[in-house]
Order: C-alpha cells, then sequence, then structure tokens
C-alpha cells in the first residue's frame, strides 16, 4: 500500500465487515430468542443492555471499528514512511520485525532487503499476507539501515 487513498479503502472495507458481522450477529440473535419465545420488549432490553456494557456483539463491533482506526492510523504513517525514503533517493528496503516473538512469515523477512515494488508484490507490513495479519509491527526501513533486524519490544 503505497497511497492514503489506498489506505482509507482499507479502514472502508474492515469498518464495513464489523458493520455486517454486526448486524448478522444481532439478526441471527433476534431470530433464535424469537424462536425461543422471547418477547420483543424483551429482547429490546438484551440488545439495549449489549450495547451499553459493551457486551458480545457491540463489545464486539467497538472492538472491531478501533481496530480499523488503529490500522488506519499505521497505514498512513507507514506511507508518510515510505514516501520520505523515497523522495529521499532510496528504492531498497530493509525488513525489521519488530517484536519479541515475530510471526514466523514476519521473522522469514527480517533483515532481507528488497526493491519497493517487490516489497509491494510480497506484502508490506500490515498487509494481511502474514499470520499478525494488521497487528503487525514490522518496518521497512531503507537498506542501509545498521540496527537490528529484529527489534524486541
Amino acid at each position: 500500500m503505497t497511497s492514503y487513498e489506498e489506505a482509507s479503502l482499507l479502514v472502508y472495507n474492515h469498518i464495513e465487515y464489523e458493520v455486517l458481522v454486526s448486524v448478522a450477529q444481532i439478526e441471527l440473535l433476534i431470530e433464535n430468542l424469537v424462536l425461543s419465545g422471547v418477547s420483543n420488549d424483551e429482547i429490546l432490553l438484551i440488545l439495549s443492555n449489549d450495547l451499553v456494557n459493551r457486551g458480545r456483539i457491540f463489545g464486539s463491533f467497538v472492538n472491531g471499528v478501533t481496530g480499523a482506526t488503529n490500522l488506519g492510523i499505521t497505514s498512513s504513517a507507514q506511507i508518510a514512511e515510505m514516501l520520505t525514503y523515497i523522495n529521499a533517493g532510496y528504492d531498497r528496503f530493509k525488513w525489521v520485525a519488530v517484536s519479541k516473538n515475530p510471526c514466523p512469515q514476519c521473522a522469514s523477512r527480517a533483515g532481507r532487503i528488497e526493491a519497493k515494488d517487490s516489497w509491494e508484490a510480497l506484502g508490506f507490513p500490515r498487509s494481511g499476507f502474514s499470520v499478525c495479519g494488521a497487528h503487525c509491527k514490522c518496518h521497512l526501513e531503507p537498506y542501509d539501515y545498521v540496527g537490528k533486524d529484529t527489534v524486541i519490544l
């Protein structure tokens, strides 16, 4: 991902997913409660309590939207960082794994140097290519970066 438009679309897709999942969960809960003979007033109370207390359905929705927001922030920072490096004349980048226990995919990339286009085709950090997905903390640094290939948090 190398543009803010792509980052915006990524966040939109994640939020849309959370909305669709939440709507499906609410519809299923209502259907199951109706089939079990629960009154409409009680169903409204159950859903209201879930909303107020961030229960199973609405708590999951809030967590999902929070995750999408965090993904948008980190993706925007990653794009700004990459554009800064490119404008400084860098065209190759080193993968730096940032975790005490990086996922297998990120661990195998630690220290590897590739062109920007290659990293884009293989998957940037947080792009979803790896087990850690949007939770990835890895970075691409200029190829001549002399710090550690794996940074322990």
